[in-house]
């Protein structure tokens, strides 16, 4: 029931985005800026319809599949309640942010969004990162490689390595933000992750 109801908070949360659109909806251009390079310059544009309500309807469309998938899990029970409810708010709070970037930059009033991107993914892969070694076999949440999936210690292990990999992503994304460089933290992610599918299989070689 719990989990019913931090869905249906989830939900509304998206009435906030929505909102912001409807009301500065006319003050806005025709064609509005949705995505910025590593300097913050837009590069990427979309119509005002699609740019405030597609990539909103989009978001809430990934939500309801990321959710629902979630909540279906046959071991679902393994997963913490607080790791679930991040998830539950990812998509909620990256549908503000970037709604509030968007209107605000249109409006006259850009945002660094290096710092905001980077400082946010940095601070959500910190506490992800942290929990991660908590969360028991399932198939949603966690470092799920086949090695992985068939053992219980390659689990465990490979998870503590995930989990320590993403919290020093997010430490990497926050100080790599305020020099303009989220590439730092991609990077890292990128490389952190081959780390850990290696470090599984080679778990699995060992018989673990």
């Amino acid at each position: 029931m719990k989990k019913n109801k931090w869905f249906l908070f989830s939900l509304v949360l998206f009435f906030i985005p929505l909102a912001l659109n409807l009301i500065f909806y006319s003050q806005l251009p025709d064609t509005i800026a949705v995505h910025f390079d590593i300097n913050g310059n837009p590069d990427g544009f979309m119509s005002k319809p699609w740019a405030l309500f597609g990539i909103l309807a989009f978001l809430v469309g990934m939500h309801v599949f990321c959710c629902v998938s979630t909540l279906n899990d046959p071991k679902k029970n393994n997963i913490p309640d607080f790791i679930l409810r991040i998830i539950l708010m990812i998509c909620p709070v990256t549908a503000i942010i970037i709604t509030g970037i968007i209107v605000s930059y249109s409006l006259g009033y850009p945002m660094n969004t290096n710092v905001w991107v980077g400082g946010i993914l940095g601070f959500l892969f910190i506490l992800l990162g942290n929990y991660l070694p908590k969360v028991q076999k399932n198939y949603t949440v966690g470092i799920k490689t086949p090695w992985s999936l068939d053992s219980e210690e390659n689990w465990n292990r490979s998870n503590r390595l995930g989990g320590y990999c993403l919290v020093v992503s997010g430490f990497i994304f926050i100080f790599g933000a305020f020099f303009h460089q989220i590439m730092w933290g991609i990077i890292f992610v990128i490389a952190s992750s081959i780390l850990v599918l290696v470090y599984s299989f080679y778990l699995h070689k060992k018989g673990i």
